[in-house]
């Protein structure tokens, strides 16, 4: 069974929207990323850019991650809260602090410990036949992990993904 997610909420007084430093965001020609959902863990990857200039595949790992979502331009309707994604930079990792869209996941499905988090990745790149501007990826999670592949063929990561989403 999905998550409910709740209808958009007026902004809060209190929520904002921090970039956060991750060692690596995506690149200015990345169109977006690519999601790979297992049981445990829901794993995000996107051509990225190292703070030391570095280019390849990065790869958060996203744990307590009950969902997620792409947003582009103009679904501000559909939006589960109400962070104008428009306004934001584009290639940059953000954090959602006192966000509308965790408050209306856990009225709906009950609190979590540790606490969800709202967490947005914006992207310059264009999707013709899918939206008219940026793919943004967004989720709630109470953690993430980077790893970053300058070199290895995508079936590479996704023996890593494997390896990461074994049970201990």
């Amino acid at each position: 069974k999905l998550p409910e997610v709740a209808a958009a909420k007026p902004a809060s007084k209190s929520e904002r929207v921090e970039k956060i430093e991750l060692g690596v965001k995506p690149d200015m020609c990345s169109p977006g990323g690519v999601v790979v959902p297992s049981e445990r863990l829901v794993f995000f990857t996107f051509f990225g850019t190292q703070q030391d200039g570095g280019e390849g595949t990065a790869m958060i790992a996203f744990s307590g991650c009950p969902t997620w979502q792409f947003r582009c331009a103009g679904d501000e309707e559909q939006a589960a809260h109400s962070v104008d994604i428009e306004k934001l930079d584009f290639c940059e990792c953000y954090e959602v602090l006192d966000s509308s869209w965790v408050r209306s996941w856990e009225s709906a499905n009950g609190k979590v410990r540790p606490r969800l988090q709202h967490y947005i990745i914006t992207f310059l790149g264009f999707n013709p036949g899918v939206c008219n501007g940026a793919m943004n990826f967004e989720c709630l999670a109470q953690d993430l992990l980077v790893d970053f592949f300058p070199t290895e063929s995508f079936d590479d990561i996704l023996d890593y993904m494997a390896i990461m989403d074994a049970p201990e």
